[in-house]
């Protein structure tokens, strides 16, 4: 060493500048309950400075160590720490280090979230020499010590649709009246742009509130449906064509930052017993066509669940039938006229009902009461047709009991039902188990148990999913806005 050479280059390190305290990386900052964003930290390094001033082998006498998480934290929001594994959320509450992810609390808010950070190792590589070989294990030296950093918050907000609710879906009901319309309030927690979407020949229009809002007022309405009616057309405002039209319909909203939006179903009924449904000339399901023509429209329950897998035959509906205890007390007829097409009528949708309060039928309510009454009508009409040839006469029927005597127990050509028994029938008596109805109703009561029977439960639970009418069997499931 020459006497003018500076002293030998001894490190000197300070804890100047200090860790960051920079926020936690959250993606996306706005987000709905239970969902799982990213999280992360911008600041990888410490730089602790070299405070000898001349000589240091550190550029800018800055010598980095890596960083390391110890801890997260969401203010004791509810939420939870983790990562992603197989795409599944999984929590890592003893390994802040292999945290990237953050499951959203199921309570609403802004949540603050934070991360502490400290050196992973205070050990700094010294810069390796100028080539050509750096050495195999580079050597280091001992920085300074800084004290651990929480940094500064992140405000993540959790937000949702508030109105309606979610558990359960809310449900409303389309008012019997022409346009029909139903106001629907809708709110969040977090000002939000708004949109919804309806069933065919449903319209919605908007309260004029500056969006974005965290409360709006619409108006499901069949004033503006579309395609619209011609002018005049005395369908005009009423309820929709199609049962589709009915049931799940989607709210959405977009939060404010347009980062996160949520869909949000409910569900729309018809009026069972009002008649608001529109009238299609020439559609069978649609009029009144029964033995007195010129009826009112036919009720709801009629026109939609004929259009669902409980309807069966070719019926028509005729509110003006009259049974043994008067009108309102039949349910179908079929006149033994030798045609295909029978009459359904009020009793029809009723609940708790035995055709002839037979213990021979199913007791059956509403839409099964409907599809019951379609099968029982129909095996009339297949027996007028088959067994007996055409339009009933009394010719080979001496009883008139609408069964050939030659089909009656004791014959050789004696019916049987479903079970392969014979019918308990009798020529000569027209009621022969004294049930209140003739002969023949035994054939028709015996179809009804197809309905029930457990090869149909795929078809019926379809017709219970499709049926939309106000207590309904998807009504109860439903609770009210």
């Amino acid at each position: 060493m020459r006497g003018d050479d500076p002293p030998p280059h001894i490190h000197d390190f300070s804890t100047n500048p200090l860790i960051s305290s920079e926020p936690a990386m959250v993606c996306p900052d706005a987000a709905l309950p239970g969902e799982v964003v990213t999280v992360g930290i911008y600041q990888t390094d410490d730089q602790d400075t070299c405070e000898t001033g001349y000589g240091c082998c550190f550029q800018n006498g800055l010598a980095s160590t890596p960083l390391k998480v110890t801890a997260w934290s969401d203010g004791n929001a509810g939420g939870a720490f983790g990562k992603l594994v197989g795409g599944q959320f999984t929590p890592t509450p003893d390994n802040p280090e292999q945290v990237t992810s953050y499951r959203c609390p199921t309570t609403l808010g802004a949540v603050s979230i934070t991360a502490t950070l400290d050196e992973e190792t205070l050990d700094a590589v010294i810069p390796p020499p100028p080539p050509p070989l750096p050495p195999p294990d580079p050597p280091t030296v001992r920085t300074a010590d800084d004290d651990p950093v929480t940094t500064d918050p992140h405000i993540l907000v959790v937000w949702d649709i508030t109105t309606p609710e979610e558990a359960p879906i809310r449900k409303y009901a389309m008012p019997d009246a022409q346009p029909s319309e139903r106001q629907v309030i809708v709110t969040a927690s977090r000002a939000a742009y708004w949109s919804v979407e309806l069933g065919n020949q449903l319209s919605a229009t908007w309260d004029t509130s500056t969006e974005p809002t965290t409360a709006r007022t619409f108006t499901i309405s069949t004033r503006d449906a579309f395609p619209p009616p011609p002018a005049g057309d005395p369908n005009y405002g009423k309820l929709p064509s199609q049962n589709s039209s009915f049931g799940p319909q989607i709210l959405a909203a977009y939060e404010e930052s347009c980062i996160s939006f949520r869909l949000r179903e409910f569900r729309l009924f018809f009026v069972k017993n009002a008649s608001n449904h529109p009238v299609e000339d020439g559609h069978i399901q649609d009029h009144d066509f029964g033995l007195n023509l010129g009826q009112p429209p036919s009720p709801n329950w009629y026109h939609y669940w004929s259009q669902t897998v409980a309807s069966s035959g070719n019926h028509m509906y005729d509110s003006i039938l009259v049974g043994r205890n008067g009108p309102g007390d039949i349910a179908g007829v079929y006149v033994m006229d030798g045609s295909n097409i029978f009459w359904i009528s009020t009793g029809a949708c009723a609940d708790n009902v035995r055709a002839y309060n037979s213990p021979k039928s199913p007791l059956l309510s509403g839409i099964d009461n409907f599809a019951r009454f379609c099968l029982h009508e129909q095996a009339h009409a297949d027996h007028c047709r088959g067994n007996l040839g055409g339009p009933w006469t009394d010719e080979g029927d001496a009883d008139n009991d609408w069964l050939l005597d030659a089909n009656e127990t004791g014959q050789a050509n004696a019916l049987r039902d479903r079970n392969g028994q014979l019918f308990p029938t009798q020529v000569g008596i027209v009621d022969f188990d004294r049930d209140g109805a003739n002969d023949c109703e035994e054939i028709a009561m015996d179809k009804e148990w197809a309905w029930v029977a457990p090869a149909n439960a795929q078809r019926r639970q379809q017709a219970h999913a499709e049926d939309w009418s106000t207590g309904g069997v998807q009504w109860p499931n439903y609770p009210n806005q």
